[in-house]
């Protein structure tokens, strides 16, 4: 049983070749990976293996050399039954919506994912987005929970994202309050970007009035609100995971990565409390044929002390030390194909590679077939035995010999 859903957020600012990148591959570790800023259109090729994807790009100008906007999200495809597309709520290109199924995931209610990207003030693409998705939320929160992730261009500081004062309110006025009103949880968090933008006032304002929390700077991951991008003109908090109330409970950590030379935005991510009991799970009689084989060499020494030292060595190395891998086959499976994944990546950079196995294995004999084709070569040699010429220059001693 898996008891927790990882959920990443990366403005990667295109995706290019990044596909290539064993490293930018191996930083997609979580079972719902989002891409913010794909620059991709639709019919690009993006496969990744053992994921599925839904996507969502802008159109391209007539004048521009590429696209903009776009997003993806790849999440592992044991999951396809659990999660679902929600279609008709947003016409814009920078939300997509998600279902994740409540009893797929073992959870008390749906939970509606938005990826989300809201461009900057000065963008011709920005078009009132915080109204939009005010709008959204409100059609989905009586049907579920709500968690918002992305890149907003916000920035907040340490502003309150909460009424502090509604304690104070007159008794007259609490009269008008619904019986099943709650009041706002008053959760503080921090932030080491202090600067309120545009943007980040009008979060807020979301905020409070769609009663969602931010969760940075909030959660065991992030206690002291880290920035997310790094441009060389300073540094600041503009991605954000935000929640509705009632989720927060249901939410054990929430991280905010480090820097890479892939993009100037770090990703964020938010792992949930959930119980999955439906992950499939093949035949433990397949075992996977490593694809090569490896010679170790003279060299080889020296190339793999050097390949240790690289930075996606060490990151992969990293990666698989601070798994939590589940003690069931799906986890043993995991961690098999992560370690096997790590040494095929020190022995394709420190040995010499040899030719790679056959891949189609051999056919299996049909064994009525097999005892003819016996019969017909032990009848072949009895007359071959005894009149070998005769045989020999016959069309059947001649197709005999070919076949000897």
């Amino acid at each position: 049983m898996k008891t927790n859903l990882s959920i990443g957020s990366w403005n990667i600012q295109g995706l290019g070749g990044k596909l290539e990148d064993d490293y930018f591959l191996s930083s997609l570790k979580y079972d719902i990976n989002i891409l913010m800023e794909t620059w991709k259109g639709a019919d690009s090729s993006t496969n990744i293996v053992n994921f599925n994807y839904v996507q969502k790009s802008r159109k391209k100008k007539l004048r521009s050399k590429r696209y903009s906007g776009g997003i993806i999200v790849y999440y592992k495809s044991t999951l396809h039954k659990g999660i679902s597309e929600v279609l008709n709520v947003t016409k814009s290109d920078n939300r997509l919506w998600l279902k994740l199924d409540k009893f797929f995931f073992g959870l008390k209610k749906d939970i509606y994912v938005c990826a989300c990207y809201i461009p900057p003030l000065s963008s011709t693409y920005f078009n009132d987005d915080f109204i939009l998705l005010e709008n959204e939320i409100s059609k989905l929160s009586s049907k579920g929970n709500i968690l918002i992730i992305g890149d907003l261009n916000a920035r907040v500081s340490n502003h309150l994202d909460f009424i502090s004062d509604e304690n104070n309110i007159h008794d007259d006025l609490l009269n008008l309050l619904p019986d099943d009103y709650l009041g706002d949880s008053h959760i503080y968090r921090n932030s080491l970007d202090k600067v309120l933008n545009p943007h980040g006032k009008q979060l807020i304002d979301l905020c409070i009035a769609s009663r969602l929390r931010i969760l940075n700077g909030r959660f065991v991951g992030d206690l002291f609100g880290n920035v997310t991008c790094y441009k060389h003109n300073g540094s600041s908090t503009v991605d954000y995971a935000l929640s509705d109330m009632d989720l927060m409970s249901s939410i054990e950590y929430f991280y905010i990565g480090e820097p890479t030379y892939l993009s100037d935005h770090v990703p964020i991510s938010v792992i949930l409390k959930c119980n999955i009991c439906h992950t499939e799970h093949k035949s433990h009689k397949n075992f996977t044929q490593i694809g090569v084989k490896y010679r170790w060499e003279n060299t080889s020494r020296d190339k793999m002390i050097e390949v240790l030292g690289e930075n996606f060595i060490k990151q992969q190395i990293r990666d698989f030390e601070d798994s939590q891998f589940e003690q069931t086959f799906s986890g043993i499976d995991k961690a098999t194909s992560d370690i096997k994944n790590i040494f095929e990546s020190l022995a394709n950079k420190s040995c010499k590679i040899l030719c790679a196995p056959a891949n189609t294995p051999a056919t299996p004999p049909n064994f009525p077939d097999a005892l003819l084709a016996l019969s017909k070569l032990s009848t072949s040699s009895s007359q071959y035995a005894t009149s070998p010429k005769q045989v020999a220059n016959s069309p059947k001693g001649i197709e005999m010999e070919v076949q000897r």
